[in-house]
């Protein structure tokens, strides 16, 4: 899911494809931890058409969707985006509803008063426009 030709501060970037009832696309995520920048390849129709797409693994064409509730204060979403990493039970979820900045990761090993401290870490960036944060 790395993508090495859609560079985001000089990096390479996280690709997720995406379904949309108007289409498909693809979403260029900042790998920085805490970043919420993001290219889209795409223009939705309208808000709504982002609010109901679906996160796809680019490469083997999985859902990357799964239920589990959102821990940011204010949202009401019960969909996360879900990557799975390479130790058995080790993940990192983001909020799937645009705007919001709640992610988590989880890590074996990796005390859990730390996890959380981690998992708070956000970081907008330099004039960002303010209705694009999120995932």
């Amino acid at each position: 899911m790395i993508s090495e030709s859609v560079r985001i501060h000089g990096e390479p970037s996280i690709e997720i494809a995406v379904e949309l009832p108007s289409g498909t696309g693809h979403i260029y995520v900042d790998a920085f931890w805490g970043s919420h920048a993001k290219l889209y390849d795409f223009m939705p129709e309208s808000l709504s058409d982002i609010e109901s797409a679906q996160a796809i693994c680019p490469t083997c064409n999985v859902s990357l969707i799964g239920e589990g509730p959102c821990g940011a204060e204010g949202c009401s979403s019960s969909n996360r985006i879900v990557f799975q990493l390479p130790n058995p039970g080790d993940r990192i979820t983001a909020c799937a509803r645009l705007g919001c900045p709640d992610h988590v990761i989880v890590a074996g090993g990796l005390p859990t008063k730390l996890s959380q401290q981690i998992s708070e870490i956000n970081f907008f960036g330099y004039g960002e426009d303010e209705q694009f944060h999120g995932i």
